[in-house]
């Protein structure tokens, strides 16, 4: 599954880069599994060329599949005039539900029935109207990625996909924090004239160390590994170099067709289409 799922995100990165196409429909469903245990990224209805994202030709709309779209397109729901434009970014955070969630439904965990079906539906398929009708999600999403322990994922019983998901949540966490405040700029830039005039070895590890840690530093090196050209494809293949991944690594099917009574599935809009793939390794 992880190796379909990179196999993906180097097809996606390709059309991106050389194509300038955005594939805006990351899901479970668009990902095929090849009978040699590669993967194939299928469905580009939805896709379309940068130059009209971006410099505004046409409509700009909300698309995709609702559980498995960034929090960010879920969060702004509006179509046309203040829409969050949809960017390269969504789509790799995509693929991060798409672990996550074929993770949950899929793999040998320690999740109860009960327990995984709250979490499938708060972490995908939750939504509400907001007073124009419009449908919002997300914060769910937004909380987990932030989370020590994104969307539970120490309950599962494969230990490199488990860490693979929380190396992955933490660079996309960066996305949902807010910017340094200036004070941590002012501090960070005082730091650096002071490496600047650093004369002894002691000094200028010193001023590194203090550098390494300065929370807007924190800050600009995880933008800079989500802005990064094939990073998320580099994660994916170092995890599959580690061990661990036969045990466990059976698919487990499991009966969740009961939906939490108190909430409401996800909207079938033009945006979930379908609603999830019943069966991602078709």
């Amino acid at each position: 599954m992880v190796t379909a799922v990179r196999d993906a995100i180097i097809a996606h990165g390709d059309a991106y880069d050389k194509a300038k196409i955005l594939h805006r429909d990351i899901s479970s469903g668009n990902i095929l599994i090849t009978e040699t245990g590669g993967g194939l990224l299928i469905d580009w209805d939805l896709c379309k060329k940068l130059q009209d994202i971006y410099e505004g030709q046409g409509h700009v709309e909300r698309t995709g599949t609702w559980q498995f779209m960034a929090a960010r397109l879920l969060v702004i729901p509006t179509d046309g005039e203040g829409a969050a434009i949809p960017d390269r970014a969504d789509d790799l955070e995509s693929f991060l539900y798409v672990l996550v969630w074929i993770a949950l439904r899929y793999t040998e965990h320690g999740f109860v029935n009960g327990a995984l079906i709250d979490m499938l539906h708060a972490g995908f398929d939750h939504h509400y109207l907001d007073p124009h009708g419009a449908a919002k999600g997300g914060g769910r999403k937004k909380v987990e990625v932030h989370a020590s322990d994104p969307f539970e994922v120490s309950r599962l019983f494969n230990v490199p996909l488990k860490e693979l998901i929380k190396t992955l949540a933490k660079t996309f966490a960066v996305r949902y924090e807010e910017a340094p405040t200036t004070t941590e700029i002012a501090e960070y830039n005082v730091i650096l004239q002071q490496q600047t005039a650093s004369r002894t070895p002691l000094e200028k590890l010193l001023s590194e160390q203090l550098i390494a840690q300065n929370p807007f530093r924190k800050y600009m090196n995880r933008q800079d590994n989500l802005k990064g050209l094939g990073w998320m494809e580099s994660e994916l293949t170092k995890a599959l170099e580690r061990s661990g991944w036969n045990k466990h690594g059976d698919r487990v099917q499991r009966d969740l067709s009961t939906p939490p009574p108190t909430q409401p599935m996800a909207p079938k809009t033009e945006y979930s289409e379908g609603g999830t793939d019943p069966d991602p390794f078709r």
